[in-house]
């Protein structure tokens, strides 16, 4: 299963508390496909932490997963 998130360059993690994905493998973040490092916040702040933009977040609406529900 893949996440995808688009146009939210603010994003530094995806959700507060402990979070589960045992299915999720991957995170595709703006067209470029990231593997999952530990667990998905970890991925989200380093993916964050790793690119730089002056564009502004799209809101929750930009978060979509291409599969089943998480």
């Amino acid at each position: 299963m893949t996440l995808t998130v688009k146009k939210c360059p603010k994003i530094k993690f995806f959700s507060s508390g402990v979070l589960n994905t045992p299915k999720l493998q991957d995170i595709r973040y703006d067209g470029t496909d990231h593997i999952l490092d530990g667990d998905l916040n970890a991925t989200i702040h380093g993916i964050h932490e790793k690119l730089t933009s002056t564009e502004d977040c799209a809101g929750p609406s930009a978060l979509s997963p291409t599969s089943s529900a998480i």
